[in-house]
């Protein structure tokens, strides 16, 4: 695979992503996420910055935190949390500290989250956690588990499917502001 500097050209990729059209649309999906695994996979060896490029323009696969260590990006998830009768005030008071119980357990990364309500209530929030270890401890860690609890009190888990703004072409939410953290 040619290999320039610290990136693979999109001409490079395309060339084994050729493989594509001859795969199921469930084959395609897979194929091209183990193809790009395969990719990141071949940097996360490498101490030099991993960056893929895009047209004209190049995008970096890693971060700088402040003590200047450089990491690779995490997991960027959206979650929708559906308020219970009466505990409206409860989930927002939950959403405004969750983030930073996580970065407290080293679960979750610097990246600023977001947080949006739709008209029904739910809450959205967009954050990063530092990697798929990261939420597969999370299920094991005792301080995670009690916030847990408190958000199956507040709220139900709904997938964003079921958020009637999400089949929008444009969803709007109503923004929450989140203490900075």
């Amino acid at each position: 695979m040619g290999v320039l500097g610290d990136h693979v050209s999109v001409s490079e990729v395309s060339r084994y992503a050729g493989y594509l059209g001859n795969k199921s649309p469930v084959g395609r999906t897979k194929y091209a996420l183990a193809l790009v695994r395969h990719f990141l996979s071949h940097y996360r060896e490498k101490t030099q910055g991993a960056t893929a490029i895009f047209g004209h323009r190049k995008f970096s696969l890693l971060i700088t935190t402040e003590k200047g260590a450089t990491l690779f990006m995490g997991v960027m998830v959206i979650a929708a949390y559906r308020p219970r009768p009466g505990k409206q005030a409860l989930l927002l008071a939950l959403t405004k500290e969750h983030l930073s119980v996580l970065r407290g357990q080293h679960l979750a990364t610097e990246r600023p989250s977001y947080a949006m309500q739709a008209n029904d209530g739910t809450v959205i929030e967009v954050f990063e956690w530092k990697s798929k270890e990261a939420i597969a401890s999370a299920h094991t860690n005792p301080v995670v588990l009690k916030m847990w609890e408190r958000y199956a009190e507040a709220c139900e888990f709904v997938p964003l499917a079921n958020v009637k703004e999400c089949s929008d072409m444009f969803a709007e939410f109503v923004p929450i502001e989140l203490m900075a953290s």
